[in-house]
C-alpha cells in the first residue's frame, strides 16, 4: 500500500491520513501522520529594498524563499552611529513594513527574520544601510510641489 501526496504546503496539508483499501480479497488500512520538518536553520530573506516615503518615513520590502510558509517577519533597525544601543523591532505578515519616525540624514541598519512556527525563526537576512539623505528629500519636495501645481477635475 502507498499513499502519495503532491505538491504538500504547510500548514495546510500537515496532519494524519488514513489510506484504506478495498477489493474482493477484503478491506485494509493504515494511518500515516504527515509532519513538518524544516532544515536546522532556515535561509533569510533577501533582496531587501528600501523606499524613502517622507521627511521621516521608508517603506522596507524583501523577498523569501519559503514565503507561503511564513507565519511573520521581525524587522530590526537601528541608527548606524548606535550600534552598541537597543534595537527597534517591529512585526508584521506581510513582505513589507513602513518604518516611522525616522531622522532625517541619518544612517540606519536594518535586518529581517522570518518566522515559520513560534519557536523556528530564520537567519537574519544581509543587512540593508538606508539614509532619508537631503536629496530624497529635495526630490519629495519637488514632487510635492509639482502636484500641487496640476489642475484636479473632477469626474463623475
Amino acid at each position: 500500500m502507498e499513499l502519495q501526496i503532491d505538491n504538500v504546503r504547510y500548514p495546510r496539508d500537515f496532519g494524519k491520513y488514513k489510506c484504506t483499501s478495498r477489493s474482493s480479497s477484503g478491506r485494509d488500512s493504515s494511518t500515516v501522520e504527515l509532519v513538518a520538518k524544516y532544515p536546522e536553520q532556515m535561509e533569510p530573506p533577501h533582496s531587501l529594498n528600501y523606499e524613502v516615503l517622507g521627511l521621516t518615513s521608508a517603506r522596507i520590502s524583501w523577498q523569501h524563499p519559503y514565503d507561503e510558509d511564513v507565519t511573520g517577519y521581525v524587522v530590526a533597525y537601528r541608527p548606524s552611529q548606535s550600534l552598541s544601543g537597543e534595537k527597534q523591532t517591529v512585526e508584521t505578515v506581510n513582505s513589507n513594513v513602513v518604518l516611522s519616525d525616522l531622522l532625517p540624514r541619518v544612517e540606519y541598519q536594518v535586518t529581517v527574520k522570518a518566522k515559520i512556527e513560534l519557536s523556528m525563526i530564520s537567519l537574519k537576512s544581509s543587512l540593508v544601510t538606508m539614509t532619508i539623505s537631503l536629496t530624497h528629500l529635495l526630490l519629495l519636495l519637488a514632487h510635492d510641489q509639482l502636484l500641487s501645481r496640476l489642475p484636479i477635475t473632477a469626474r463623475h
